[in-house]
């Protein structure tokens, strides 16, 4: 049977059961996998501000059981265990991609989203895509990857001259502010 193309389904905001919101690839071989994310509304307002959690494993073809007082493994989680998506800002959005290493092979990698349990807001959609293609990569990157999280700003503390602030401004040396990693709780 061929592999599917792609696979999606709605994710609920307020999963609970371990299987809620899992999407998973079956491809025997696959190296990477590639997340897109269709966003949710918000309920009170028409653009989201909803933080998602990803969690991503790989399904080993033979699992793991010849390890002495130990028992068998069949799933591998990718590193990091648990990463924040921030807020996305376009309808859809390729928002991480999760490498697996050829050895040893997998025969399906998944992924868990989730939010926060009291963050209002509608139905979002996530797709994955798989392939084999090798690669040298290892764990869960948020996109784009290969850059960290938010650069730590250049400039401490910041100059009050307006044409030194312009001067940094175009030489890139003003990353902006950093976002918070969890969305504070809301009330009412």
């Amino acid at each position: 049977m061929p592999p599917p193309r792609v696979v999606s389904g709605k994710l609920n905001p307020r999963g609970v059961q371990p299987t809620d919101n899992v999407l998973s690839f079956p491809l025997v071989g696959i190296r990477r996998l590639h997340v897109l994310m269709l966003k949710s509304k918000d309920s009170r307002a028409s653009e989201s501000d909803v933080w998602w959690y990803l969690n991503c494993w790989a399904t080993l073809v033979d699992p793991i059981d010849d390890l002495p007082g130990l028992p068998s493994y069949e799933n591998v989680t990718l590193a990091p265990s648990v990463l924040a998506i921030p807020p996305l800002g376009g309808s859809m959005m390729h928002i991480a991609t999760a490498f697996w290493i050829g050895e040893p092979p997998a025969s399906q990698i998944s992924v868990k989203f989730t939010t926060q349990g009291d963050q209002p807001q509608g139905h979002a959609v996530g797709l994955i895509y798989g392939d084999t293609t090798p690669h040298d990569r290892a764990g869960l990157f948020r996109t784009p990857y290969g850059f960290p999280h938010m650069r730590p700003r250049l400039v401490e503390p910041l100059p009050d001259d307006p044409e030194i602030l312009e001067r940094l401004q175009l030489e890139d040396d003003l990353p902006p502010l950093t976002f918070p990693a969890r969305v504070p709780r809301r009330r009412g």
